[in-house]
C-alpha cells in the first residue's frame, strides 16, 4: 500500500484530494495546523496530526497545499521522500509588479519558497513538481470567485474597473486534486515547475456573468474609474469599511491574467474542465 503524505489538510484542494486518496486505498497521513473538518473520510482523519510530533516514517510522495516558506521547518516531520507535489500560485508572476505593497510581498514569497523546496528536494535527489495553479475554485473555500458569489447573493449589482475585458482561466479543485493524486500514485516521478490553468480563457466580465448565472440572477455592471476606487478606499478603510479589498484586484481587472497551459496537458496529462459552475459551487464541503 503506497503512503501518502499532506501537509495542510483544511484547504479547498484538500477537500477533493483526501477522498480521492482514500478511495484509491492509500495509507494517507495529514499534517495540518487544524483538526479534521467534518468532511474528512474516517481513514484520513485517522492519520490526521495537529502538531509536530508524529512518526519520521518514509513516506511515497508528499502533497504539500501549505505555505512553501514552511516547508524546511515541516520537513523533519517526515523520514525518507519519495517524490514531492507542491502547490504554489500564478501570482507569484501575476503580482511581482503589483501596485500593492502587500501583493509584491506576496509574489516575493512564493518565488522563495519554490526555489526552497526545490533547493531541498535536489540536494535529498527527490524528484518535485511546482504546480501554479490560477484561480481556484470549486469547494466554497476561496477568497476570489466565492467571495463575488457571496457579493452576488446579496446585491444586484457589481462594480466594474476597465469594463471587466482582461482574461482569466479559472481551475477547479477538483481537477487540481486529481492531478495530484496522478502525480503521487503514477509508476514514474516527475520533476520540474508547471503552470496548471483552467480549460478556458474568458473575460473578467463574463465569469462574473456566469458567477450570478450560478445562483439564477443577472448582474447589474457599475462602471468605475480606477481613480475613485482608490479615493474611496482611502477614505473608507481606515474606519474598518471594505476590509480586504484593495486598488490592485480592480486594476488587474482590465488586464490578460492567462497561460499557456499546453505544457501541463502534454506533460502531465492534465485536461481541466471549462468555467461553469452551478449553485452548489459555492457551498463548502
Amino acid at each position: 500500500m503506497a503512503t501518502v503524505a499532506v501537509v495542510g489538510g483544511g484547504n479547498q484542494i484538500a477537500a477533493a484530494l483526501l477522498p480521492r486518496l482514500v478511495d484509491a486505498g492509500v495509507d494517507v497521513r495529514v499534517l495540518s495546523r487544524r483538526p479534521p473538518p467534518p468532511w474528512i473520510p474516517d481513514a484520513a482523519a485517522a492519520g490526521w496530526s495537529t502538531t509536530l510530533d508524529g512518526d519520521t516514517a518514509a513516506v511515497d510522495a508528499l502533497i504539500w497545499l501549505a505555505p512553501l516558506g514552511l516547508f524546511p521547518h515541516l520537513r523533519v516531520c517526515l523520514g525518507r521522500i519519495g517524490r514531492i507535489i507542491a502547490f504554489s500560485s500564478t501570482s507569484a508572476s501575476v503580482k511581482r509588479q503589483s501596485s500593492s505593497a502587500a501583493e509584491r510581498t506576496l509574489a516575493s514569497t512564493l518565488e522563495g519558497g519554490e526555489a526552497t523546496v526545490r533547493g531541498g528536494a535536489s540536494i535529498e535527489g527527490t524528484p518535485c513538481a511546482i504546480l501554479r495553479p490560477t484561480l481556484i475554485y470549486g469547494r466554497g473555500l476561496d477568497r476570489n470567485l466565492t467571495r463575488i458569489a457571496h457579493w452576488a447573493g446579496r446585491r444586484r449589482f457589481f462594480p466594474l474597473a476597465h469594463e471587466g475585458r482582461g482574461l482569466r482561466q479559472p481551475v477547479h479543485a477538483d481537477d487540481l486534486a486529481a492531478l495530484a493524486a496522478d502525480l503521487a500514485l503514477r509508476p514514474t516521478a516527475v520533476d520540474g515547475r508547471w503552470i496548471v490553468p483552467g480549460g478556458e480563457r474568458l473575460s473578467y466580465r463574463e465569469m462574473v456573468v456566469r458567477v450570478y448565472r450560478s445562483l439564477g440572477k443577472v448582474p447589474r455592471f457599475v462602471h468605475v474609474p480606477i481613480t475613485a476606487v482608490r479615493t474611496a478606499l482611502a477614505a473608507l478603510q481606515p474606519f474598518g469599511m471594505l476590509p480586504g479589498l484593495d486598488a490592485a484586484m480592480f486594476d488587474r481587472m482590465g488586464d490578460d491574467l492567462v497561460f499557456d497551459g499546453e505544457p501541463a496537458r502534454d506533460e502531465l496529462g492534465f485536461a481541466p474542465r471549462g468555467f461553469s459552475p452551478g449553485f452548489e459551487t459555492w457551498r463548502e464541503p
